[in-house]
């Protein structure tokens, strides 16, 4: 029962994605190459999050990523999950990340998997429903294994 759930809401999570993607303007502001990480990861105001998690992001990482494993999902107070937190939860987390209403976010996870995948749209989805615009997805598998 869970399992189902969970793979409607990766579901629903890509749908709204590829959705959100669909305009040329949206799409250059949701994805960035590989070239482009790696010319700007030492760049000021580029914060790079990796949501995988902790065993994975402690074998291998992005340099200069932020371990940055949530909790982007939380229950509220009727114990229903998978509810966002509350804003300044997660004002106070990000900040912790080194982000700022300035920075610009790359969130990546491991890549490998559905469910890896749905940690870093769910980063993104969170990140940008807080008011901050200013964030992108790489393809992963590539960026970790060229950086």
């Amino acid at each position: 029962m869970m399992h189902t759930f969970k793979a409607k809401l990766v579901g629903i999570l890509a749908a709204v994605i590829l959705i959100g993607c669909s305009s040329a303007a949206l799409a250059a502001t949701h994805l960035v190459s590989v070239d482009w990480l790696a010319g700007n990861l030492k760049t000021s105001g580029v914060v790079v999050l990796d949501v995988s998690d902790f065993t994975k992001y402690e074998r291998q990482h992005i340099p200069g990523a932020a371990r940055a494993f949530g909790p982007w999902r939380t229950m509220n107070d009727e114990f229903v999950g998978y509810m966002m937190p509350k804003a300044p939860e997660l004002v106070r987390m990000l900040r912790s990340y080194g982000v700022n209403n300035g920075s610009f976010v790359i969130i990546y996870d491991e890549g490998i998997n559905a469910q890896d995948t749905a940690k870093s749209a769910r980063a993104l989805w969170t990140i940008e429903a807080l008011g901050h615009d200013k964030v992108a997805i790489p393809p992963i598998q590539r960026a970790r294994d060229r950086l």
